[in-house]
């Protein structure tokens, strides 16, 4: 059964408007259940072959650690990003306690561990993610951090992990067109640039945005270009359908 708060919550990602909103409402449902960070990741198997793709990642870690964890290439054996690329669709839970009958301290580097859990990283559970139906391709997954001691961590998952899969599931979701965006390394659109087009797809003519935005009728043309040429569209509606797919509009 789903609590009062969850079901609230809920509603507030449903009714989030972009990216930024999404990514908002996530981490305050992720603080309410004992997760400081977290890290979403997505694979660029674009470019590379499966086991050695790195990792690219939205995170709420500190940005020196994300530098160092690429610089080093953990995510070779980072065991949240090895469930991701076996295909499984189970979440594991680990933790960097190397004293301890941890998964992790088994297999992985005790360096990394050392490291990770330096960073704030005492356990985690890593979530692997359905495709997306923008980008079925990509392989992503969620690892959700905390700083609690493993027998803790293991007893929030048991009562939680319902609530905390699903939300993650609609995250992932909601999330979907921007994490495609960036797959395909498409440049995000300006505010003024979404403003033009939320017009055009209205239906508005570019003086009229013109009129409307306070500024001259060619101005409006030049981000119209400019949109175009960000989402390698050939007419307006191609970037209006574009747009959308990448979450801009």
């Amino acid at each position: 059964m789903f609590t009062a708060a969850f079901a609230e919550r809920l509603s507030d990602l449903r009714n989030a408007k972009n990216s930024d909103e999404f990514l908002l409402v996530f981490e305050g449902f992720l603080k309410n259940h004992g997760f400081w960070s977290f890290n979403y990741g997505y694979l660029d198997t674009l470019n590379f072959d499966v086991s050695e793709a790195p990792v690219s990642f939205i995170s709420t870690m500190d940005e020196g650690w994300l530098s160092h964890y690429a610089a080093q290439r953990y995510d070779l054996i980072d065991p949240g990003v090895e469930n991701v690329k076996s295909s499984s669709a189970k979440p594991i839970l680990f933790d960097t306690d190397i004293d301890g009958d941890s998964r992790t301290s088994k297999r992985s580097d005790l360096h990394f561990l050392d490291e990770a859990r330096d960073a704030g990283l005492t356990s985690s559970a890593s979530i692997p993610l359905p495709a997306l139906r923008q980008g079925p391709e990509i392989l992503s997954g969620i690892g959700l951090i905390s700083d609690m001691k493993t027998h803790e961590f293991a007893k929030l998952w048991r009562e939680s992990h319902a609530e905390i899969l699903v939300f993650t599931y609609m995250f992932h979701e909601k999330m979907s067109g921007e994490i495609s965006r960036r797959y395909h390394g498409v440049p995000e659109l300006t505010d003024r640039e979404k403003d033009c087009l939320a017009a055009i797809a209205k239906g508005e003519r570019p003086d009229r945005i013109a009129d409307r935005l306070s500024i001259a009728t060619v101005t409006v043309n030049y981000h119209i270009q400019q949109i175009r040429k960000k989402l390698g569209a050939r007419t307006n509606a191609e970037a209006v359908a574009r747009a959308v797919s990448y979450g801009q509009l």
